[in-house]
């Protein structure tokens, strides 16, 4: 287990599915961790949209089909199995042109045996998707497109595919409810706004919506949005990003579980003195990222010079390794530091 750890800090987790399993890694990292569960899912199986679809999927209505997530495509399987044997429905996909955004969704259509006709390149989101549609072949105009929704609905995503001509039909299979009790979350974000938090840690766009929608129930919004500039916010990825954003919120931590194909020291200066270093490196077949403590040599660290790692040794990294720093970093810089790596296994 490497040696860096949050010194202390106080980590908020939003997560509920394994939001225990986050708990006990941010206190193995010497976090103080607050969970506050920011949502729950409801899987729709008496879901009559994702029926409907399927009756119009067997009678030949459909000619593309997105899917967004694999969970999304797992559960809608759930669904439609409960009407409909699960053979009839991969049959039907193998009929349509598939359009995946990305790993995980091709995993699970792989699983099926169903052909993959478009994947949306890195980082994965609906604008890759529809970028991808677009340096295509592939025509929608006048298409039949059925869209499987995740979480929440992506209005901008449908409307773009409208704007190119595809008739669209989408196929919500699950959806997200707030918690039955919100008495943590409530907590939580008085304990923002009250600067008792060092970190907030996002899993999923859901979790942001959820959590202003809280804050407007409490008539705090614009006070919790404020709070933010003290709190330094990790994304799990380009999704939970562009949430976090259109809420006018910026992403200090940006991909905090993806995998990067090369080692690259980053370097971020923070508003509150903070100063986070992140080194990807690879481990066995897959490269992760990591936090790190490092050495600013008195809180600073020139252009173009070095930053010395302390006490950590991942199987392809010395604890003495130099790294280019790429910008100036100020002086009252405070180090710490976070190590998130081995949560990308159960989180993904």
């Amino acid at each position: 287990m490497p040696a860096t750890n949050f010194q202390g800090l106080t980590v908020l987790t939003f997560e509920s599915r394994r939001g225990p399993e986050l708990v006990r890694l941010i206190q193995s990292y010497g976090g103080k961790p607050i969970h506050a569960p920011a949502m729950r899912e409801v899987p729709l199986t008496s879901n009559t949209e994702a029926l409907h679809f399927a009756d119009s999927l067997f009678q030949n209505n459909f000619d593309v089909m997105i899917f967004l997530t694999g969970v999304g495509a797992r559960t809608l399987s759930d669904v439609i199995q409960t009407a409909h044997p699960q053979e009839k429905f991969f049959a039907a996909l193998r009929n349509l042109q598939i359009i995946a955004r990305g790993p995980k969704p091709v995993a699970v259509l792989r699983e099926w045996n169903v052909p993959i006709t478009l994947t949306a390149p890195e980082p994965n989101t609906w604008r890759e998707l529809l970028l991808a549609i677009d340096q295509s072949a592939l025509n929608l105009r006048n298409k039949r497109v059925a869209v499987q929704e995740y979480g929440l609905p992506n209005p901008e995503l449908l409307a773009a595919l409208r704007e190119r001509g595809a008739l669209v039909t989408p196929v919500p299979v699950y959806q997200w409810a707030l918690p039955e009790d919100l008495a943590s979350l409530r907590s939580a974000i008085h304990s923002l706004i009250d600067r008792h938090i060092d970190v907030a840690l996002f899993t999923t766009g859901v979790q942001v919506a959820h959590l202003f929608q809280v804050a407007r129930q409490l008539a705090i919004a614009d006070a919790l949005q404020s709070a933010f500039s003290f709190v330094l916010k990790a994304s799990i990825g380009p999704t939970t990003s562009e949430s976090l954003r259109s809420h006018g919120l910026p992403i200090d931590l940006p991909q905090f579980f993806s995998l990067y194909p090369r080692r690259e020291l980053l370097l971020l200066s923070y508003p509150i003195s903070y100063t986070i270093a992140l080194l990807h490196f690879p481990l066995r077949s897959a490269t992760y990222s990591t936090g790190l403590v490092i050495n600013l040599r008195n809180g600073f660290a020139p252009a173009g010079g070095n930053v010395i790692l302390q006490n950590f040794s991942p199987p392809s990294v010395n604890s003495n390794d130099a790294c280019t720093c790429p910008s100036r970093l100020p002086r009252t810089a405070t180090t710490f530091a976070l190590a998130f790596f081995p949560l990308y296994s159960f989180i993904t």
